[in-house]
């Protein structure tokens, strides 16, 4: 999948403006995001969702998409996102589950490397994918 012309242009400034400014924001992301009563409410309920969502999978392998400092990664084996900073955090977290900083994955190769899992956690309240262009299929 492309993204032609300008939007080209955007989606790699844009990107590399998203994963810097998580990159700065890791070290305190959980706190300014989870530790007020809103963030607190969300992530319960989040996490309730996800826990249900998961319940019926007994074997095999999840990917927390985006998993930014390793939050929902409890409930994961494998963590992916586009910060190296917010990863650190989820390694730290999480020593004993695999967690990898890609920050030029594609399209094409996000869907052939979910072939493997047998389920994808995409936090509902992170944004991470969300701040890139749609990209313009050929």
């Amino acid at each position: 999948m492309k993204t032609y012309g300008a939007n080209a242009e955007q989606s790699t400034s844009g990107h590399s403006r998203v994963v810097d400014y998580y990159d700065r924001l890791a070290e305190r992301y959980d706190d300014e995001r989870f530790e007020n009563s809103y963030g607190s409410y969300l992530d319960a309920q989040e996490r309730r969702v996800v826990r249900r969502w998961l319940a019926p999978i007994t074997h095999g392998s999840i990917l927390d998409l985006a998993c930014g400092t390793g939050r929902l990664l409890h409930m994961a084996t494998y963590g992916l996102d586009a910060s190296d900073a917010m990863v650190r955090i989820a390694r730290q977290k999480h020593p004993d589950k695999q967690s990898t900083a890609a920050q030029r994955l594609t399209w094409p190769n996000l869907a052939s490397s979910l072939m493997p899992f047998s389920a994808c956690i995409y936090s509902c309240t992170c944004r991470a994918l969300n701040h890139r262009p749609v990209p313009i299929l050929p």
